[in-house]
């Protein structure tokens, strides 16, 4: 997948994103082709290829592009409860149920889970805790969990039993403070 910034190459990023996710609304994931992802987004198959390697990895786009905000309100505060920063998270990902709804349907639940735990390794690698310390492991852990919550959530939003839920998770895990690294 991509990952420089050329404009014109995060454009047909974004096309080709929102392509694929009006096609899932026309037709099962296995039934889309780049071709059509392609005439969809009036990308050619060139350009596919250069900013892509495969349908899969447009959805990992789409699952975890704009995560860059989440990082950044993550660094501006100091501390974090582990339930306020997960409702955070979870709500990070609100706006695209569509998108994680046809992921169910299409059975690709683990592509979900995969990218959004490598995308959380990220976030809590700005962390620095002394109750918690999170080594490699823990990491693994702590992503795959809240991956998994949020997969479950995102599917079946309901505001109170989601609280409910960061809440026990939360707990089960001791609620620990999470500290924000400092540069310096």
């Amino acid at each position: 997948m991509y990952q420089g910034n050329n404009p014109a190459a995060l454009r047909s990023q974004e096309l080709l994103a929102q392509g694929m996710l009006k096609l899932l609304g026309q037709y099962a994931f296995p039934e889309i082709t780049v071709t059509m992802i392609c005439q969809e987004a009036a990308v050619s198959r060139q350009t596919f290829y250069k900013v892509f390697g495969s349908k899969e990895e447009v959805i990992r786009y789409a699952i975890t592009s704009d995560f860059d905000p989440l990082q950044e309100r993550i660094k501006a505060r100091h501390s974090y409860g582990l339930e306020e920063f997960s409702l955070q998270a979870v709500t990070f990902f609100y706006p695209k149920r569509q998108l994680i709804n046809y992921i169910i349907r299409d059975n690709l639940e683990q592509l979900f889970l995969d990218s959004v735990q490598k995308s959380l390794r990220s976030v809590l690698l700005l962390l620095d805790n002394s109750e918690m310390p999170l080594q490699e492991p823990l990491y693994s852990f702590f992503a795959a969990g809240l991956s998994s919550l949020f997969l479950y959530e995102l599917a079946h939003w309901d505001e109170e039993r989601l609280k409910a839920d960061v809440k026990n998770f939360s707990t089960f895990l001791g609620n620990p403070k999470l500290l924000v690294k400092r540069a310096g």
